[in-house]
Protein backbone atom coordinates (compact mmCIF):
# COMPACT_ATOMS: atom_id res chain seq x y z
CA UNK A 1 0.00 0.00 0.00
CA UNK A 2 2.81 2.72 0.75
CA UNK A 3 4.09 1.98 -3.00
CA UNK A 4 0.90 2.71 -4.02
CA UNK A 5 0.01 5.88 -1.97
CA UNK A 6 3.65 7.45 -3.03
CA UNK A 7 3.07 7.06 -6.66
CA UNK A 8 -0.78 8.40 -6.72
CA UNK A 9 -0.03 10.83 -4.15
CA UNK A 10 0.98 12.58 -7.99
CA UNK A 11 -2.42 13.24 -8.65
CA UNK A 12 -5.08 11.26 -6.08
CA UNK A 13 -6.71 12.98 -3.37
CA UNK A 14 -7.61 10.11 -1.36
CA UNK A 15 -6.63 6.25 -0.91
CA UNK A 16 -8.84 3.73 0.71
CA UNK A 17 -9.15 0.06 0.49
CA UNK A 18 -11.03 -2.99 2.01
CA UNK A 19 -8.96 -6.32 1.49
CA UNK A 20 -7.53 -6.60 -1.99
CA UNK A 21 -10.16 -3.61 -3.26
CA UNK A 22 -8.20 -0.16 -3.73
CA UNK A 23 -10.09 3.20 -4.14
CA UNK A 24 -8.15 5.74 -5.52
CA UNK A 25 -10.15 9.10 -5.63
CA UNK A 26 -8.31 12.25 -8.09
CA UNK A 27 -9.08 15.96 -8.10
CA UNK A 28 -12.10 15.48 -10.83
CA UNK A 29 -14.05 12.86 -12.77
CA UNK A 30 -11.41 13.97 -15.79
CA UNK A 31 -8.08 12.77 -14.12
CA UNK A 32 -10.08 9.22 -12.76
CA UNK A 33 -11.11 8.97 -16.38
CA UNK A 34 -7.99 9.63 -17.82
CA UNK A 35 -6.19 6.86 -15.30
CA UNK A 36 -8.87 4.23 -16.12
CA UNK A 37 -8.16 5.24 -20.04
CA UNK A 38 -4.11 4.62 -19.46
CA UNK A 39 -4.53 1.85 -17.31
CA UNK A 40 -6.69 0.19 -20.15
CA UNK A 41 -4.30 1.38 -23.03
CA UNK A 42 -1.54 -0.60 -20.83
CA UNK A 43 -3.90 -3.87 -20.41
CA UNK A 44 -5.20 -3.12 -16.88
CA UNK A 45 -8.12 -2.96 -15.87
CA UNK A 46 -9.76 -0.87 -13.49
CA UNK A 47 -13.43 0.28 -12.72
CA UNK A 48 -14.43 4.20 -12.32
CA UNK A 49 -16.43 4.49 -9.40
CA UNK A 50 -17.85 7.38 -7.90
CA UNK A 51 -17.50 10.80 -9.57
CA UNK A 52 -13.67 11.21 -9.32
CA UNK A 53 -12.67 7.76 -8.43
CA UNK A 54 -11.49 4.61 -9.96
CA UNK A 55 -11.09 1.38 -8.29
CA UNK A 56 -8.38 -1.36 -8.47
CA UNK A 57 -9.95 -4.95 -7.92
CA UNK A 58 -7.62 -7.92 -8.15
CA UNK A 59 -8.43 -11.63 -8.43
CA UNK A 60 -8.98 -13.78 -5.51
CA UNK A 61 -5.58 -15.52 -6.13
CA UNK A 62 -2.86 -13.47 -7.25
CA UNK A 63 0.60 -13.51 -6.75
CA UNK A 64 3.41 -10.84 -5.79
CA UNK A 65 5.02 -10.81 -9.27
CA UNK A 66 1.95 -10.47 -10.68
CA UNK A 67 0.46 -7.55 -7.93
CA UNK A 68 3.67 -6.29 -8.87
CA UNK A 69 3.20 -5.66 -12.75
CA UNK A 70 -0.20 -4.84 -12.20
CA UNK A 71 0.65 -1.85 -9.87
CA UNK A 72 3.95 -0.67 -12.17
CA UNK A 73 0.80 -0.49 -15.10
CA UNK A 74 -0.79 1.85 -12.60
CA UNK A 75 2.06 3.89 -11.86
CA UNK A 76 2.66 4.65 -15.58
CA UNK A 77 -0.97 5.48 -15.97
CA UNK A 78 -0.59 8.06 -12.97
CA UNK A 79 2.70 9.63 -13.94
CA UNK A 80 1.36 10.11 -17.61
CA UNK A 81 -1.89 11.58 -16.30
CA UNK A 82 0.08 13.49 -13.67
CA UNK A 83 2.61 14.58 -16.64
CA UNK A 84 -0.63 16.41 -19.08
CA UNK A 85 -0.95 13.37 -20.78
Amino acid sequence: MTRTSVVAARVAGLISYLLLMIGVAFPDHDAARRVEEACFRRGLLVLGCGDDAVRLSPPLVIDGERARAALAVFEEAVAEVAAGG
